[in-house]
């Protein structure tokens, strides 16, 4: 039996993607879309009135009501955070970074004292142990001694077994930099050729972060506050039993960013707050929301 009008009226619009699109003011000149949502596991649509109530001195009924707000707010979590949709909350830019087929053993930066750098108090060069697997994450270098050194997990992407975890120690048994010649730190696939003249001293300490090989990664600055950009954002929601589709079109929108959840073994969520406004370049209207009923499959 096909759906009718009437029972079309009677549903609540579900959301099951949203397209954040640069904002358009006019059909001849469409934009692209900047981020595709498609992982939505809840939506609100809140068009809620505020009124204010005029009473008689005694009465406890208003003998009128006038409505002085109104509110046109879109409230979206999603099952995915992609660094395109970072770029929309954050007001930044993504940077796209190219594939890295052997992955990359990152830069030695001194944190605390300046023998780790040196290229001949502390380390010359450093690589990836041949035939071995890199272990992604960020590691902090501490030096025992003059000589000697243990290495400590700051990011441990990989999950690595820790010797001992409450002080992130990797090593179990500390190691020795020797001069001009290599030492493996087998834990995360990593050689170091000590300098010239190893002089470490005790307590200093550097960083390093690894990449394994990837397709590429990509990095987004967080607190990089600039005016608020304007966006067209599109709901739609898949095809119904009956073949009814909905659409609902905003067409200036703030994306105000929203708490993140990262529970244990399961996907990112993220909460964004679409803020509407009225649009001078469309009559003056937020959006229009569009039933298209019993559409063939």
């Amino acid at each position: 039996m096909a759906t009718t009008i009437n029972q079309v009226k009677k549903r609540i619009a579900q959301i099951n993607s949203v397209a954040i699109i640069e904002r358009d003011n006019s059909d001849t000149n469409p934009k692209e879309v900047v981020s595709l949502l498609k992982a939505i596991s809840a939506a609100n649509l809140d068009l809620a009135h505020e009124a204010v109530e005029y009473r008689g001195a005694n009465s406890i009924f208003p003998y009128a009501a006038d409505i002085i707000s109104a509110n046109a707010n879109v409230t979206v979590t999603t099952r995915e955070f992609p660094p395109d949709l970072m770029s929309v909350i954050m007001r930044t830019t993504a940077s796209e970074n190219a594939a890295e087929a052997s992955g990359d053993t990152g830069t030695i930066v001194d944190v605390t004292g300046s023998t780790w750098s040196s290229s001949t108090t502390g380390i010359a060069s450093h690589a990836l142990i041949a035939g071995s697997a890199l272990v992604e994450g960020t590691w902090i270098l501490k030096a025992v001694d003059g000589t000697t050194f243990n290495v400590y997990a700051y990011h441990d992407a990989d999950n690595l077994e820790l010797a001992i975890d409450e002080e992130a120690k990797v090593n179990s048994t500390v190691y020795t930099l020797p001069t001009a010649t290599t030492v493996d730190i087998t834990e995360i696939g990593i050689e170091l050729t000590g300098g010239s003249a190893v002089a470490l001293v005790a307590d200093d300490t550097a960083i390093f972060t690894v990449r394994k090989i990837n397709l590429g990664y990509i990095t987004s600055d967080i607190g990089v506050e600039k005016v608020g950009r304007y966006y067209k954002v599109v709901l739609s929601q898949q095809r119904q039993t009956g073949g009814t589709i909905t659409m609902t079109t905003l067409y200036k929108c703030l994306i105000l960013r929203g708490p993140g959840d990262n529970p244990d073994g399961e996907n990112n969520t993220m909460q964004l707050t679409i803020k509407p406004n009225k649009d001078e370049d469309n009559s003056n209207k937020i959006g229009q929301i569009q039933w298209t009923v019993g559409v063939n499959s």
